[in-house]
């Protein structure tokens, strides 16, 4: 089995307004039941209600941390659910990394992956999470071995998908959640199985204008000469972290970067 460890966080104190923390519990909980399990009343699983964020952790550090959290923060806000306390689940993930190091002492060339995902909490409606403290948020860390090596990608055949949505579709219908990162990815999956009908692993959505928009689950950025474009955020899809990393390198060389249509 590879070198994997979860973590459940007390998302009582790692949002606001939802109460004090429970006495005698600790931020971190790497051996509880809840630690690598879901109940099946939670609401990530009854209905995919939830968010999450993913990024690399090489040498112990987890990238672009910040820039993650400002975006779990904003699809937090587009959820509806309690304000994140930032530092507070720096200080988790922090935790969990350094359990991971000290478990499994990984080598100076080797990369995690780090997830943090976050469900509206239990089921009111059913018994069972009506008995399971509803309206807490429910918080997850996962540090793993990262299976591809981004020093070797794999090459990508693309096709064109319409997501049949115009471009003032985040504007016109804000309840829809274009933009957020939702733990809901069964789109994004079937577009790969469609993909892989096609010949393609990877695909360029478009809306009904025919504006290009993103990949099912990555960022996309082109080049014309010396000058980079991508896709303004407010098309609906998701503000990139990498893609801004990207830019802000790119710009420090020279080159010319901008959003668009």
């Amino acid at each position: 089995m590879r070198n994997s460890i979860s973590a459940w966080i007390d998302g009582r104190a790692a949002f606001e307004g939802v109460g004090a923390p429970l006495p005698g519990a600790g931020l971190v909980d790497f051996d509880g039941e809840r630690a690598g399990a879901a109940s099946v009343y939670d609401l990530a699983v009854q209905r995919g209600d939830g968010i999450f964020e993913a990024t690399s952790v090489w040498q112990g550090h987890p990238l672009s941390l910040i820039p993650h959290l400002a975006r779990l923060q904003h699809s937090a806000g587009m959820l509806d659910l309690p304000r994140i306390k930032t530092d507070v689940l720096v200080e988790a993930v922090g935790q969990v990394i350094a359990a991971y190091r000290e478990r499994f002492a990984p080598g100076p060339d080797d990369e995690q992956m780090l997830k943090i995902l976050v469900s509206r909490g239990s089921d009111p409606q059913l018994t069972g999470g009506a008995q399971l403290d509803p309206g807490v948020p429910h918080v997850w860390v996962i540090v793993d071995h990262r299976v591809d090596d981004p020093r070797h990608p794999v090459p990508q055949t693309l096709v064109k998908l319409p997501k049949g949505v115009s471009v003032d579709a985040p504007d016109q219908v804000p309840w829809m959640l274009w933009g957020a990162k939702t733990l809901s990815y069964a789109m994004n999956k079937a577009a790969y199985r469609e993909c892989a009908r096609r010949g393609a692993n990877n695909a360029i959505f478009y809306s009904t204008e025919g504006i290009m928009l993103e990949c099912p689950t990555s960022s996309l950025v082109f080049r014309l000469g010396d000058r980079f474009f991508t896709p303004v955020p407010t098309l609906g899809i998701l503000y990139g972290t990498s893609q801004r990393e990207l830019f802000s390198f790119l710009r420090g060389q020279g080159y010319e970067c901008s959003y668009g249509r």
